[in-house]
């Protein structure tokens, strides 16, 4: 009987957290109390707290881990977050520059393209 409590416990721990894992403890105790006053063989006050140690720790240890682990997802979401936000502006600022230096080197090429009719356009050589 006590597998089949212990294994509640630990889902609702790791759903609803410390606070899931703690309720879900006391409902065991609770149905370990009443189980005994309908007739299951006593475990005594020492076999009772024994269970009420072990069910409330792994329901506050588990709980407790629960929490930890979607703290440290949220915590890692906000990262990847910011850090999509970054590489979106770097990349903004670096097509920009493409942009930038692909239209200086078309007025470069007119520019040397200009220069080179003007010099095919000279009749006369220049004589030093």
């Amino acid at each position: 009987m006590l597998l089949l409590l212990v294994v509640p416990i630990a889902l609702l721990a790791i759903r609803f957290g410390v606070l899931g894992g703690a309720a879900a403890s006391l409902i065991a105790l609770l149905l370990i109390a009443l189980s005994e006053a309908l007739g299951a063989p006593s475990v005594g006050a020492l076999g009772y707290l024994t269970r009420a140690l072990t069910f409330l720790t792994l329901g506050l240890m588990l709980g407790s881990f629960a929490d930890q682990l979607r703290h440290s997802r949220a915590e890692m979401e906000g990262r990847v977050a910011h850090g999509l936000m970054e590489s979106s502006a770097a990349n903004a600022a670096l097509r920009c520059e493409v942009s930038a230096r692909a239209q200086a080197e078309q007025a470069l090429a007119s520019e040397r393209d200009f220069l080179a009719a003007v010099l095919e356009s000279l009749d006369t050589g220049i004589v030093a």
